[in-house]
């Protein structure tokens, strides 16, 4: 974790801790790994800048366990149920982003980088490779609905070459009928086999995070975690 962190920190001139984070939790092999678009938060407001840990997690902090902000309310209950998993165990599942450039949205991404979010995960992908491999997990979980880009920066194939895997949800938004999840089995380049890659629709977003949506989605998730064995595969390591 510090080499990665060194290694970014140094090609990306970013010191400023402010301006980007790279780790939510330890990054140890586990059977699921989670990813997000990007760390959200205002560099200019410290009080948004949520980290379970100062350092590198090396007690399994986890910022879906130990912080307290709106997506994490929802997201550990959420693993819990689709990993049958308590709390202490989900401290061992990695979490971290597709771009580590740090934004209170998406759209002011590009005023405080300079540059566009896609952008920004084209420039963090060898060290999220990185991650990836040392991870090894048997199922990736988008908490963005971007598989797309996802799967052309990490996948052997398109998204829409993978293998379906599941029905998608989908669910309005902005008076317009969206994807909410969709799953695929996909080769993933810092992997040795094709694993499933389940995304979700944010629950940041008011449609998705309606009982109903949310549930749906929660169900989904659930049906693919058994279908591959990911709860039963999980343990706490000592």
């Amino acid at each position: 974790m510090r080499a990665i962190d060194s290694e970014y920190r140094a090609h990306t001139g970013l010191s400023d801790a402010r301006l980007c984070k790279i780790f939510y939790s330890r990054i140890d092999p586990a059977p699921l790994l989670i990813l997000g678009a990007n760390p959200v938060g205002d560099p200019d407001q410290p009080e948004s800048l949520k980290s379970a840990s100062a350092s590198f997690f090396k007690n399994y902090e986890h910022d879906s366990v130990d912080c307290s902000y709106t997506i994490q309310r929802m997201m550990l209950p959420f693993l819990q149920h689709v990993l049958r998993s308590g709390s202490e165990q989900i401290r061992r599942i990695p979490k971290t982003n597709l771009a580590f450039r740090r934004s209170a949205r998406e759209s002011d991404f590009k005023e405080i980088h300079g540059m566009s979010l896609l952008t920004g995960m084209k420039e963090s992908k060898p060290w999220l490779g990185q991650i990836i491999e040392h991870v090894s997990p048997r199922m990736i979980l988008l908490e963005t609905m971007k598989p797309e880009i996802f799967a052309s920066l990490h996948g052997y194939t398109t998204w829409s070459e993978g293998i379906p895997i599941a029905d998608e949800v989908r669910a309005e938004h902005r008076g317009t009928m969206v994807r909410a999840f969709p799953a695929r089995e996909l080769r993933i380049k810092s992997l040795s086999t094709a694993v499933p890659v389940v995304a979700i629709g944010h629950p940041s977003v008011g449609s998705f995070s309606r009982p109903n949506v949310w549930g749906a989605i929660t169900k989904a998730v659930d049906d693919v975690c058994q279908r591959y064995r990911i709860a039963c595969m999980w343990r706490v390591v000592a």
